[in-house]
């Protein structure tokens, strides 16, 4: 939860610790009042995060408030809505969830991707929504960070992100699409392994529709 000086306190964490040994990631939460501001402490806090978690409405919201209100702007379309976070906030990480679409992620003006959610997961077993975005985040900061862990083979720094973060994409929609298929947020718990067998399954490197770059609007 933002509260007053939650700015001054992750700036000390910045300070402290190199990005090697520190990620900063926000998920946000529907916001009732429609003021998208934080308790108006977004501004302050967002410089100083590594990757923010929306979702589509979450994500245009926020986009909105941070362009003066203006809902024309954004107009209702969650990639215009990435489209303004990453140029207001281009050393953040943006990972807009989409529910039955997937996710779109961006990052200044290096990164844009779109990764539809997997093959196994059917209207039919869905049971129960709760918890979904928050095992989709905790499965994609696991493969993130194993990922931004690993030794670069040569890629340059732009493949390489993109390398990693569709990788944790496709891990977070394994995750999330686990966790409504089941009654309650953690009924049953899933492992590491569990994910990358079902991303070999979901995600077949000879489907070149998997994972698609966005076109700059």
């Amino acid at each position: 939860m933002m509260t007053k000086d939650f700015d001054i306190y992750l700036k000390m964490l910045k300070e402290k610790y190199p990005p090697s040994k520190l990620t900063i990631s926000l998920d946000t939460n529907f916001d009732a009042s429609d003021s998208w501001n934080g308790n108006g402490y977004l501004k302050t806090v967002l410089p100083y995060v590594d990757i923010l978690f929306p979702n589509e409405l979450e994500a245009q919201g926020i986009a909105n408030q941070l362009t003066s209100g203006d809902n024309a702007s954004v107009s209702n379309n969650p990639n215009e809505a990435l489209e303004i976070l990453c140029r207001l906030y281009p050393n953040c990480l943006f990972i807009v969830t989409i529910g039955e679409g997937g996710v779109i992620a961006g990052k200044g003006e290096v990164l844009r991707l779109e990764v539809p959610i997997g093959k196994q997961i059917k209207k039919e077993d869905i049971l129960d929504t709760t918890g979904a975005g928050d095992s989709f985040a905790a499965s994609f900061l696991f493969e993130y960070l194993v990922q931004s862990n690993l030794n670069n083979n040569g890629d340059d720094n732009n493949n390489r992100l993109k390398g990693i973060v569709q990788n944790s994409c496709q891990i977070g929609n394994i995750g999330g699409g686990i966790c409504v298929t089941q009654h309650g947020a953690v009924s049953k718990h899933y492992t590491y392994d569990e994910l990358k067998f079902r991303q070999g399954n979901d995600y077949s490197t000879s489907n070149k529709n998997n994972n698609t770059d966005m076109e700059k609007l």
